[in-house]
Formats: structure tokens, sequence, C-alpha cells
């Protein structure tokens, strides 16, 4: 259940309900909150304004590191299907355990410097939150980590935008 601005609204009670079954009123027994989890894609998009350093010497590349390690190591419980995509190195896709996926983002070692951005690798996020779910009502999320696009990168971004669309309504 969500209110009017689109937030889920928590701690519903039998007598918030009302259920209606043959056009006559029903009365709610029991409520339970169900939590499905959901299906959410790392993608990283690298290419070299990773490499960019602060004032301390750290990368940006370090720093979005250093945020979802400390994401990864604080998420608990199966209920999520997590994916890691990248685009010049290695997928770990359907993780139930964070850790797991923690560890192969960390074993990711690339030099953003040398890497070049392709969107291809957000295709490919797209597919993968788009496969069936384990549970119903699972939500999907991409995390899309990349370069400002250029002319091109904006004029893919626009048409997958429209590709997707038809997709994400029918659901």
């Amino acid at each position: 259940m969500f209110d009017g601005q689109g937030g889920f609204v928590h701690n519903l009670q039998a007598g918030d309900i009302t259920l209606i079954e043959d056009q006559k009123a029903v009365d709610v027994l029991e409520i339970e909150q169900l939590e499905t989890g959901a299906q959410f894609v790392v993608a990283v998009n690298l290419g070299p304004t990773f490499a960019i350093r602060d004032s301390q010497g750290v990368s940006r590349f370090q720093t979005i590191q250093a945020a979802l390690a400390e994401w990864a190591a604080s998420h608990s419980g199966p209920l999520d299907d997590l994916s890691l995509l990248t685009n010049d190195g290695p997928e770990h896709t359907h993780l139930e355990d964070a850790g797991q996926w923690l560890e192969g983002f960390q074993a990711y070692q690339s030099d953003p410097r040398a890497a070049i951005p392709s969107l291809d690798v957000l295709i490919k996020a797209i597919n993968i939150a788009s496969d069936p779910s384990k549970r119903v009502g699972m939500g999907r999320a991409i995390l899309l980590l990349t370069p400002p696009p250029d002319r091109a990168g904006t004029a893919s971004l626009l048409s997958l935008i429209h590709i997707s669309e038809p997709t994400r309504l029918r659901r």
C-alpha cells in the first residue's frame, strides 16, 4: 500500500482496511506485512573521469567503492536479488548474499584511465533487472554509475528510455 505521494504505508491495522467482496463489506481478520525484497543491479560504466582524485588523493572510483562496500557490509538477509555488472570485467548476477556481492565487487580491479565507457552495461542491467523475480512483488532497481555521456551517449540513453518505456508500463 502506497500513500498519495508514492511512499510505502507501514504498520497498517485491520481496522484501517475496508475489504469488499461481492459488493459487501467483509471483516478483515488479520493483516500481515510482507517484505518481498528487490532485484537490485549495480552497473558500473567505468571511464577516465572515475580516476579524478580529490585533495586527499582519493579517486572518484575509490569513493564509490567505499560507499558501496559500506552498504553491502550493512545489508543483511536473503530477500534481495543482487547483481553487479561492469563495462570491462566481471558479471555477478542473481546473488542472494550481499557478502558474495561484496566479494565480487572488491575483486573488481580496473584502471579507470584506460576504461572505455559504453552504455552496453546499461542494456545488460535492464535485461538482468527484467529477469523473472524469485518472489511475487519484488521491486526492481538499477544503479548506473557512469561518466557524463557525450552527445552519442545522450542519444543512446533517449533511445533506451523509449524502448524500455512500454516494458515498464506493462508490469
